[in-house]
């Protein structure tokens, strides 16, 4: 994939010249991607357009090398904005998260804000273009919280002191954070810190992880429900799509696969249907959206105001 990306979508002056190669996918969104790119002491990010096989611009420029695990972006929706977090894999600095302004080709920093806490997870809100965000450990000391904040001014909006009902803290079990489809519900995922890989290998028998996917309100941060499900994988090196639930086309629906522990070589499917939104435009986009595909959605005979709302486009600015 590496060289895939550096022949058909880094420029030349960047491979050839400046000697730099992709080392990741930092993030996605839509057809968006940032690229992780490295050379020998120096880090910086690519903004690559796949639908149209454009390079729309390089930011984040740092003479140092960053790890994977060192690093974590996420992209607005409305792909304006690139939020950033970076540490120092030795523990001895605290994160940064960096907010780079997309809409030009040198995309400069307009916001930092530095975080005690290594083990921070964001997400930005799917109903607001680049505004809000989701953020767990954002205030100082504390180490087992999901805030909502207005990126504007790092205001923290809302906190949930209990983000994980469990463990004292997050570190470092939880994984991963990400908002449903239309936004109304924050989703995050802790799974047990325990390697497998070598037991996969040589094909010994090992116990399932256990995973537990917590719902929250994503106007008020609550906790709503916490379910509990096991997988076989390896919670530190295989890839969050083995236990990420994904979305129906019209969020009503989130899907989750599990084990059985007394079956190993089977998998299941669970499904859950989502709370029901209170307003009425919410609940008609459902039904809209179960009779109609995706694709289908901008060729029907109405308003392109609504196509966007049907496509789950940011509302608020």
């Amino acid at each position: 994939m590496a060289e895939h990306f550096e022949y058909n979508h880094v420029p030349a002056h960047l491979s050839a010249v400046e000697n730099y190669h992709v080392k990741s996918v930092m993030c996605y969104h839509s057809n968006h991607v940032v690229l992780h790119l490295v050379r020998q002491m120096s880090t910086r990010f690519a903004f690559i357009d796949l639908a149209n096989n454009k390079f729309l611009g390089v930011f984040g420029q740092c003479f140092v090398i960053t790890a994977n695990e060192c690093v974590h972006g996420e992209l607005s929706p409305d792909l304006t904005k690139c939020a950033v977090k970076r540490f120092a894999s030795s523990g001895t600095k605290p994160a940064t998260i960096f907010l780079y302004d997309l809409k030009t080709k040198k995309c400069p920093v307009i916001l930092e804000h530095e975080i005690s806490s290594a083990n921070v997870h964001f997400a930005f809100d799917p109903r607001f273009k680049s505004s809000r965000l989701a953020v767990t450990n954002f205030a100082k000391d504390d180490e087992n919280t999901l805030n909502l904040v207005n990126v504007k001014d790092w205001e923290v909006l809302m906190t949930n002191h209990r983000a994980d009902d469990t463990k004292p803290v997050l570190y470092p079990t939880f994984r991963e954070l990400l908002y449903s489809r239309d936004g109304s519900f924050i989703i995050g995922i802790t799974i047990e810190d325990e390697c497998f890989c070598e037991e996969f290998r040589a094909r010994r028998r090992y116990n399932p992880v256990s995973v537990a996917i917590y719902v929250y309100n994503s106007d008020t941060a609550d906790t709503l429900r916490c379910i509990q499900i096991q997988r076989y994988t390896c919670g530190k090196h295989l890839c969050a799509s083995n236990y990420l639930p994904i979305f129906s086309n019209c969020g009503s629906r989130m899907a989750i696969a599990v084990n059985d522990p007394f079956k190993p070589d089977r998998n299941y499917m669970q499904v859950y249907k989502l709370p029901p939104p209170l307003c009425l435009e919410a609940l008609c986009r459902r039904c809209i959206l179960q009779i109609y595909r995706p694709v289908d959605v901008p060729k029907l005979p109405i308003p392109m105001r609504l196509v966007s709302y049907l496509q789950f486009d940011p509302e608020y600015n």
